[in-house]
Order: C-alpha cells, then structure tokens, then sequence
C-alpha cells in the first residue's frame, strides 16, 4: 500500500471562512480518492490529502469540484531549489524552466529564500523537478513545514 499524498490548491473568490471555506472542503471531500480537505479562506487554499490506496491522483477532478460551487482553482506547487547563485540569472533560467512544463500556468521563483512557487494544472512535480535539474539546478518538493507561504522576496513572476 502507498503513502497518502496531498496536492495544494490555490483557491479564488471566497469572502469567508464560515460559508466559503466549509462550501470548498465539502466539494474535494467527495472526489473519489480524497479522504480529506482543509480550504483556508485567509491563505486563498486548500489542502487535499489522498488515499494511501488510490492508484491516480486526479488534479482535474479536483479543480472541477471546486468551479462546481462556484470558485476557481489551480494546483499550486513549492520546490525547494538548491544550486541557484543569483536572482537574475539563475532565478530568471529555473523561472523559464518551468514556464515550459506543460499545464504550468504561473511560476515565481526567489534566489534569497530558494524557492519556486507553481501554479496551474495537470503538471507532475516530477516534470517541475525534471525542468529544474534540465537546467543544472536540484529541486525538491517543499514539505508544508518547508512554505510559510509569506512573501517572496525578490521575485520573477510571470503568467504564460
């Protein structure tokens, strides 16, 4: 039997913890393989954990469940990058990396914090890490302990 996994999601329009929040977490809960989820209304996410038995992970499904109630939805991804020397260059090279995974859609990268922050749909984190390390970097999954999801510093952010 597998490890459970969770998948990050950015959540757009909800205006309460109460009502929104509570709306979201009921929606991913009933998506097949989900067996929990926390929606945020102060973070704009939500946290879905999956069955340690579920054979395939459905992001899609997922993002669906939420425009169902009313709210839009992107997977949202933390690397950890280890290698880069520089904002400029080296943040700017992981940054067009990942542009160029397929279902990216938003990627912010700080040199200062060695982060990479991604958004979109249908992406593996492998395809994220396998772009990273194309361009000579290492890159990890953050582990949630990893983001405090405060303010990157010195960003590049672009939307493809």
């Amino acid at each position: 039997m597998g490890e459970a996994t969770t998948t990050r999601l950015r959540i757009e329009g909800m205006m309460c913890q109460g009502s929104c929040g509570s709306t979201v977490a009921a929606a991913l809960r009933r998506v097949d393989g989900v067996t929990a989820a926390e929606a945020s209304y102060a973070r704009s996410e939500a946290v879905v954990t999956w069955s340690s038995s579920s054979k395939r992970r459905d992001d899609r499904a997922l993002i669906d469940a939420v425009e169902a109630v009313g709210f839009d939805a992107a997977v949202k991804a933390v690397l950890v990058i280890d290698g880069m020397m520089c904002q400029n260059s080296c943040g700017a090279t992981v940054q067009r990396a990942l542009l160029g995974v397929p279902g990216v859609s938003e990627a912010d990268v700080s040199y200062p914090r060695r982060r990479a922050r991604i958004v979109g749909s249908n992406f593996s984190v492998s395809s994220l890490i396998d772009a990273v390390e194309a361009v000579g970097f290492d890159a990890a999954l953050a582990n949630d302990d990893d983001d405090d999801d405060g303010p990157v510093d010195v960003v590049a952010t672009s939307a493809a």
